[in-house]
């Protein structure tokens, strides 16, 4: 394998949102990357978490950290939901449901 092998671990009595939110923020968590009050920074980062709940509380730990200073939030995506405005909006052929075509009205 190419290039550096980055583990980031968070130890099993700290708190595990503050502490990821703590590092992205920091830059311990993405090398090249510090937040550093550019309200624009967060924005290019999307970050999985198990839950809604997780994802939803993420989010809440963010406004906490960033406190009165303005910036757009990361994208925060919940694993293994199924999201339904996105398939609301799939436009693939493959995706649409097959029906029979209409029945008529013998006389």
């Amino acid at each position: 394998m190419s290039g550096s092998r980055r583990v980031f671990s968070i130890p099993p009595g700290a708190p595990f949102l503050p502490t990821l939110a703590e590092a992205l923020l920091s830059g311990r968590l993405v090398p090249d990357f510090r937040f550093d009050c550019d309200p624009l920074a967060l924005a290019d980062a999307t970050i999985y978490v198990p839950t809604r709940r997780a994802a939803r509380a993420l989010r809440g730990v963010f406004v906490d950290r960033l406190g009165s200073r303005s910036a757009i939030l990361p994208v925060i995506r919940p694993l293994g939901e199924f999201d339904e405005d996105e398939a609301a909006f799939e436009t693939d052929a493959s995706a649409a449901i097959d029906l029979a075509p209409p029945m008529r009205r013998s006389r």
